[in-house]
């Protein structure tokens, strides 16, 4: 026993104490992960239009301004504007707008508390801090209808099969 020899490895408790550690920057981690899309179908047409919404959910706060996206159901089309803008360049990034995909087709928009009424566009409001309009979108992709929740205070969007409303949200 007095025979000292030299015994090279690590102990119980630096494995844990670097288990730990690793655990801990993977919990904190992942969620940037899931909002980066890397767990989503970015090649899709839905996948896109949900990085599209995430995405100006985080604009709005980093540039620290009013954003607003407008969905023409007649043209399915969007246009974003922000609160900086002059009549001209409304105009302008209406006249710019992007159509939607061939095989994503947004058949209605939902707003809690609101009547559906008719018009050009609807718009979805993404606020500088940190909260955005309440809405689902109704759509029919290639797979059949499907429903996008955006939430006010989440930065993710949901989609859910078929097409629901806010009752069935609650």
């Amino acid at each position: 026993m007095s025979n000292p020899r030299n015994i090279s490895g690590f102990t119980l408790i630096e494995l844990i104490v670097v288990l730990g550690i690793i655990s801990t920057l993977l919990f904190f981690s992942m969620p940037l992960f899931k909002d980066a899309g890397i767990f989503q179908n970015k090649n899709t047409e839905m996948g896109k239009l949900i990085q599209l919404i995430q995405s100006l959910k985080r604009r709005s706060i980093q540039k620290n301004m009013d954003l607003s996206l407008h969905i023409s159901l007649d043209s399915n089309a969007v246009w974003i504007t922000d609160s900086t803008m002059d009549e001209t360049a409304l105009q302008q990034a209406r006249d710019d707008r992007t159509h939607l995909f061939h095989d994503l087709k947004i058949t209605g928009i939902e707003f809690p508390g609101r009547s559906d009424t008719p018009r050009e566009a609807h718009v979805i409001f993404f606020s500088k801090k940190g909260y955005s309009d309440m809405a689902i979108l109704h759509m029919d992709d290639e797979d059949g209808p499907v429903s996008l929740k955006i939430e006010p205070f989440l930065m993710e969007v949901n989609p859910m099969p078929g097409h629901i409303s806010f009752h069935d949200c609650i």
